[in-house]
């Protein structure tokens, strides 16, 4: 039997991969995460006439939680230091984002199955890290932590990554103009 985490780690792969498919990327998990990446995302081909690069990829770290307060315009996710580090640095030419799955608070059936339809409760979203400062970890504390605030308007549709990814292959910032 899987986990708690092992089931909202899975919902946050299926939520990728068909968001994802609905762009007609492809998605290839990592089979060892040790560079606080989880999955890639990559597109075949240009995207756009402006596109500097052919078959975009962008890295991915996924993480899941439970409700958030729907009033709230951005919410916290505690982040192991190494993630956070990993994360905001610049270490490949392949750009990498934080995706978050918010499932529906403990209790309440996050999928649904029918005959008609398979339902995934809630959704993601997505944080770029690239630039933030350095944290240094505190010999103190033996597994240090860093929060970040995910903002709500950074939803994972299909039409925001089909930007993030246009904006990989143009080699823009994600969160820039």
């Amino acid at each position: 039997m899987l986990t708690p985490a092992d089931v909202k780690e899975e919902f946050s792969f299926c939520y990728l991969g068909a968001v994802a498919a609905k762009c007609g990327f492809a998605v290839e998990g990592v089979r060892r995460d040790r560079d606080s990446i989880d999955a890639t995302v990559q597109a075949r081909g240009k995207l756009a006439d402006n596109s500097l690069l052919r078959s975009p990829k962008l890295d991915v770290q996924l993480k899941a939680r439970t409700e958030v307060t729907e009033a709230w315009s951005e919410f916290p996710l505690v982040l192991s230091l190494k993630n956070y580090n990993e994360l905001r640095d610049p270490a490949s030419h392949v750009p990498r984002v934080l995706v978050v799955l918010v499932l529906p608070a403990a209790g309440a059936a996050a999928c649904v199955w029918s005959p008609q339809e398979l339902v995934l409760r809630r959704c993601c979203y997505w944080l770029a890290l690239a630039g933030r400062p350095a944290v240094e970890r505190s010999k103190q504390i033996s597994e240090p932590t860093v929060t970040v605030r995910v903002p709500r308007c950074h939803m994972l549709s299909p039409e925001t990554l089909w930007q993030l990814m246009l904006r990989v292959s143009q080699q823009r910032d994600l969160d820039g103009d």
